[in-house]
């Protein structure tokens, strides 16, 4: 296993240093052979790639999730197919029960799988849900992802 760097990247972060934000096809596509990235690009990735790595540092601090020994993402909490109605009961039911959070699951009419995460205390849900692209707050948020990403997780 890797040892982990002592520092976080950050690249050019005073005086007149310019981070340019590239644009959605440069995003999408890249720079094509023999093509250059203008260097403020390399200032907005090495810094967007730092703010990441402190970003994940504090929420596996916070108890929100830790790293299997593979390097995959772990969560301890509880799961349950639930109907929307009752998910915010039946979530903090599933909090209380595992300690951490509750995860109530439902399909949606487009077939995606709704998820929405309760939990108590100081347990804070929304760093999970922020990983998946939703979002909320401390003990209560939500997103949408497919079934055989939730299936991996009920393993």
């Amino acid at each position: 296993m890797a040892t982990r760097p002592t520092s976080d990247p950050t690249w050019a972060t005073g005086g007149s240093a310019v981070k340019i934000n590239p644009t959605t096809a440069k995003r999408e596509i890249g720079w094509t052979n023999g093509e250059k990235p203008p260097a403020g690009f390399w200032n907005y990735t090495q810094n967007s790639v730092g703010d990441w790595i402190e970003y994940l540092d504090e929420s596996a601090a916070s108890g929100a999730f830790g790293f299997g020994n593979d390097g995959a993402l772990v969560f301890e909490g509880r799961i349950a197919n639930c109907p929307a109605h009752l998910t915010s009961d039946v979530g903090h039911e599933l909090a209380n029960q595992s300690g951490t959070f509750g995860l109530c699951w439902s399909m949606t009419k487009d077939g995606a799988v709704a998820c929405s995460l309760r939990s108590n205390g100081e347990y804070d849900v929304s760093a999970i849900a922020k990983l998946y692209g939703g979002g909320g707050h401390k003990n209560a948020a939500g997103f949408e992802t497919d079934m055989a990403t939730l299936l991996r997780w009920m393993r």
